[in-house]
């Protein structure tokens, strides 16, 4: 039979093959990860994600029961109200009334009107 030429296959060494499927394999794992951390950082990205900690909580409150304690605690004083402030603690005689938020941080300023005549009490 005649030699027609080299076989294909021969030119490319085999390593080459692998090299390039694990190239291929790095530079699309690369670009998942990029896309899905871009994802991360849009509105709403994150929602559903804390899900696996309340599933393994059992499992902290087996082997480290007083860390446990101590994180319920923590979540339970989070989603308390803050209280209100009393009427008498704030007098309104200033030019602005700070408004708290549920969670007792700041969230509105209320302006006041200054008549004309009115000196600033703060200076």
């Amino acid at each position: 039979m005649p030699d027609v030429g080299p076989n294909v296959p021969d030119l490319i060494p085999p390593y080459l093959f692998t090299l390039i499927g694990v190239t291929l394999i790095l530079v699309v794992t690369g670009l998942a990860v990029a896309r899905y951390q871009r994802g991360l950082g849009k509105p709403g990205g994150r929602d559903g994600m804390g899900g696996i900690g309340d599933a393994l909580g059992p499992l902290v409150e087996l082997f480290h029961p007083a860390g446990y304690r101590a994180t319920q605690e923590i979540k339970d004083q989070k989603r308390k109200a803050a209280p209100s402030p009393a009427k008498d603690d704030d007098p309104d005689d200033g030019p602005f009334t700070l408004l708290n938020g549920r969670d007792g941080m700041p969230r509105t300023v209320l302006l006041r009107r200054q008549s004309p005549g009115a000196t600033n009490p703060d200076s």
